[in-house]
């Protein structure tokens, strides 16, 4: 069984400005294309049984990737898709985020103080 435990599901405007200005900065190093929809991540998941999927909210960085976006794309595909809520501890309503995340059936937590 293989098993990828590290895949993100963020379209670019999720990303937000600091990361997408620093990518077009490296692009002409190395190509990273950090558009990924759901239809792109599930083909790119072909060849695995699991994946856990998520994206990363930061206030610093500006980055958002709903908790719903993700949820609702796990329940799309229950069979491979295990679904990780982001959570940013320096928010003050982050208990109640993780709560939320937890009734739409999320199973695990990403969290993005670092960032």
């Amino acid at each position: 069984m293989i098993i990828d435990v590290h895949t993100h599901l963020s379209t670019l405007d999720q990303w937000g400005p600091v990361i997408q200005e620093a990518m077009g900065r490296a692009h002409s190093k190395f190509a990273v294309d950090l558009h990924v929809t759901p239809e792109r991540h599930w083909q790119a998941m072909a060849g695995v049984d699991k994946a856990i999927v998520f994206g990363i909210n930061s206030l610093s960085l500006q980055m958002h990737t709903p908790n719903e976006a993700i949820a609702a794309y796990a329940r799309s595909h229950p069979e491979k898709i295990i679904g990780f809520m982001s959570i940013n501890p320096h928010q003050r309503d982050a208990l109640e985020q993780l709560e939320h995340a937890y009734r739409l059936g999320l199973r695990g937590i990403k969290m993005s103080p670092v960032y």
